[in-house]
């Protein structure tokens, strides 16, 4: 049976409470700084999983709620039998919280892979019990305080994952401008373009170069502002009207979503800042997430397309190389010693259980007696 098995492989299930066990989740770096409130959550509805090279971790077309946090190794990516790449995290499996089907099959790479998975009925919980509390509860207030307590659990989840998300999308427009430059080194007739978030389409752009319509190759990139924008607008449409809010600056949006010299996300500060500026709850925050999340799943989508197009039109074998090793995402790994911590006090005690239970499972050591034990049966 693979490690991966959703049903027997929770981590609670197995090691029960074990306060060894739940700091070791705490060594992964994506969850370093979670609650306490959320670790005891996670603990319930992890499985640690351990693949071989080739084996399967996320299966094209299925529906399940798995996301993954890689520990070490790295994934294939195939789409419809045909490897498209690889990955190395630090998160996989996010699209799941859309209530997507899978779009690619990740299997394990050349060295096999281990992680920590966490089920996201996380949240579905969280809103049974606020359900639950709702029927007894002795006022509307103290119902809303709970929802406000309990949706900020799941809150938290989903910034850890979504700060991943659209660090990722930094990445791509970043790596999509290396991948352009060394492309455009040896071709004149590659006009590198800034595409619009709002537009989808699938065909190219008219040719603004020298030269032929047919010799003209565009690089469409998705501009990590366009992005921000989007999300600025979206928040404004769905959700800031209730709150009697129809605007604010998207100069101060901007400042709050990204730390705007150095490009990085800080999506928690800015969810603090939604709450304490305007007084939103953290059940509608949620929302906000998700709604971020769909968002961030079709530029990914698209501006993978679009370079995809571009890289396969390509016939300069080593520059089509150099552009695509700019691609890869360089994550920053788990350091060795913290990876052989989590092994030995999560993974390595896991595997033991498991196995002790499939030896005491098995019909020769249920058949195993003492010629003792068998004269008691008969004298």
């Amino acid at each position: 049976m693979s490690s991966t098995d959703p049903v027997t492989n929770y981590c609670a299930a197995i090691l029960g409470e074990n306060p060894t066990a739940m700091s070791a989740i705490r060594l992964i770096p994506e969850l370093a700084g979670c609650s306490d409130a959320l670790l005891e959550m996670i603990y319930t509805y992890s499985k640690t999983v351990n693949i071989q090279p080739g084996e399967v971790l996320i299966q094209e077309g299925l529906f399940d709620q798995w996301v993954y946090f890689i520990i070490q190794g790295e994934l294939d990516v195939i789409i419809k039998g045909q490897k498209l790449g690889k990955t190395g995290g630090p998160i996989v499996g996010e699209r799941c919280i859309l209530g997507e089907p899978r779009g690619a099959n990740l299997v394990g790479g050349k060295d096999g892979l281990m992680a920590l998975g966490v089920e996201m009925s996380i949240i579905d919980e969280l809103n049974r019990e606020i359900n639950t509390f709702q029927k007894t509860a002795p006022s509307e207030a103290d119902a809303t305080a709970y929802a406000n307590e309990r949706m900020a659990i799941a809150l938290e989840l989903l910034t850890i994952i979504l700060n991943e998300v659209i660090a990722r999308i930094t990445d791509l427009y970043d790596s999509g401008v290396h991948g352009a430059s060394h492309l455009g080194q040896s071709d004149q007739n590659l006009t590198v373009r800034t595409k619009s978030l709002y537009d989808f389409s699938n065909s190219p752009p008219s040719s603004q170069g020298k030269g032929s319509q047919a010799s003209t190759r565009n690089f469409m990139l998705y501009s990590f502002s366009d992005f921000a924008e989007t999300v600025y607008y979206e928040i404004l449409q769905k959700f800031m009207s209730d709150y009697g809010f129809t605007a604010f600056p998207l100069d101060d949006w901007k400042a709050r979503f990204i730390v705007v010299e150095e490009g990085q996300v800080q999506i928690k500060e800015t969810f603090d800042w939604l709450r304490s500026e305007f007084g939103i709850a953290n059940t509608v925050l949620v929302e906000m997430a998700t709604s971020m999340f769909e968002i961030a799943s079709q530029y990914t989508a698209a501006a993978n397309k679009a370079m995809n197009q571009v890289f396969s039109a390509f016939e300069r074998k080593r520059d089509k190389n150099r552009a695509m090793k700019s691609l890869h995402q360089s994550h920053s790994k788990t350091r060795k010693k913290i990876i052989a911590r989590i092994k030995q006090d999560l993974f390595d005690p896991i595997a033991e259980k498991r196995a002790s239970a499939n030896k005491a499972d098995s019909p020769s050591a249920a058949s195993k007696m003492s010629q003792a034990d068998i004269d008691a049966l008969f004298g």
